[in-house]
């Protein structure tokens, strides 16, 4: 595997990490194709329109909420294609009580 390409790819998954935990999608937003993918456990989302209303729909009903990426898994990479699996943590307020779980959530771009 490419370092330098694995290098950048990191540096991304982070920014994508700070942008989710500023909870405003407008910080999101660039990071993700139009076009995008997401597979979370309860669903699938097909473009940008249905990610950005999971991602606000989330912001409006997880107070406080702390993202992290963890456990990265490369199953991908080139100069061409980046796919990874990860765990994605989240912790903070949700119908008045603090609860986290865990998930597992594919990125593709």
């Amino acid at each position: 595997m490419d370092q330098k390409i694995k290098q950048e790819v990191t540096v991304f998954l982070k920014e994508y990490e700070a942008a989710s935990n500023s909870h405003d999608f407008d910080n999101v937003r660039p990071l993700i194709l139009p076009e995008a993918v997401y597979y979370f456990s309860n669903e699938n989302l097909y473009c940008i329109k249905e990610i950005e209303k999971a991602f606000t729909e989330t912001f409006n009903t997880i107070k406080d909420e702390k993202y992290s990426i963890n456990e990265v898994e490369w199953v991908g990479l080139s100069d061409t294609v980046a796919a990874c699996v990860y765990k994605f943590h989240w912790i903070g307020l949700w119908m008045e009580s603090r609860n986290q779980e865990k998930d597992a959530a594919p990125m593709f771009w």
